[in-house]
C-alpha cells in the first residue's frame, strides 16, 4: 500500500474537561443529517490506556451517541447491563480510569457503544451500566488486592476472581477459551497498575503459555 498522503489527516486536541454541561463542548466538525445539525467531539478518556479517545455526536442539544470504546468497560452479556473490566498490561493505569468513568458518569448520552460489543440504548440504560461498572471496578480492585494478600501467584488470583468474572457473561466460558485469555489479562493489568507486577518473570511467561494453549 502506498503511504496516506499528509492532507488526509487533521490534528486535534481531545476534550479533556467536560460534563453534563455540553454546550460548552467545542466540536471539531459540524453537519447536517436529515436537517438536523450534528456535531462532532473528541473526548479524552484514558485510562484503559493513555491515549484512549471516545468521540461523540450531539444532535438537538443532546448526545445523541457516544463510542466509549474501552472506557467504560466491555460487554460480554447480551441481557444484563454488567460488564467486564479493560484493565489489559500493559498500559492500563487504574487510577486515570476511575477517574475517567467519573467524568463519564456526568454526562447523559441517548445512546453508548462498546467496542466489545455492541450498544446500550436509553439515557437511563447508560447511567445504569456506567454505575454498575464504576461500582465494579472499585469491587475488583479490592478483590484483586485481597487474593494477592493471601498468595501473590498470578494463578491463584485469577482462579479466585473466575467465579465473579463468570457471573458478567452468557458466554459458555468452556467453550469459549478466549474468555479465559480475556480474564488472565485484565487480571495482569490491573496487577501491574497497582504496583504488585513489575515485569513478566520466567515462571510468569511459563504460566501465560500453558494458559494461552
Amino acid at each position: 500500500m502506498k503511504p496516506i498522503e499528509d492532507f488526509a489527516f487533521k490534528i486535534i486536541d481531545p476534550i479533556s474537561d467536560f460534563n453534563s454541561n455540553i454546550s460548552e463542548l467545542a466540536p471539531i466538525e459540524t453537519f447536517t443529517i436529515n436537517e438536523s445539525e450534528i456535531k462532532l467531539c473528541i473526548l479524552k478518556t484514558p485510562g484503559h490506556t493513555p491515549d484512549h479517545q471516545s468521540p461523540i455526536f450531539i444532535k438537538n442539544g443532546e448526545i445523541d451517541f457516544i463510542f466509549l470504546g474501552e472506557a467504560a468497560g466491555t460487554l460480554y452479556h447480551d441481557s444484563k447491563l454488567v460488564t467486564m473490566p479493560t484493565s489489559m498490561p500493559i498500559y492500563y493505569n487504574h487510577e486515570e480510569y476511575m477517574k475517567t468513568l467519573d467524568k463519564l458518569t456526568s454526562i447523559y448520552p441517548l445512546k453508548a457503544g462498546f467496542g466489545h460489543f455492541g450498544v446500550i440504548n436509553g439515557k437511563e440504560n447508560v447511567r445504569e451500566i456506567l454505575h454498575e461498572h464504576q461500582s465494579f471496578m472499585k469491587k475488583f480492585k479490592s478483590l484483586i488486592i485481597s487474593y494477592y494478600d493471601e498468595k501473590p501467584e498470578t494463578k491463584y488470583i485469577l482462579e479466585k476472581i473466575m467465579p465473579v468474572l463468570i457471573t458478567r457473561t452468557d458466554l459458555s466460558v468452556e467453550k469459549n477459551p478466549v474468555f479465559k485469555n480475556v480474564a488472565l489479562g485484565i487480571v495482569y493489568g490491573m496487577l501491574l497498575s497497582l504496583g504488585l507486577r513489575n515485569t513478566f518473570s520466567d515462571e510468569e511467561k511459563d504460566y501465560i503459555a500453558k494458559y494461552n494453549q
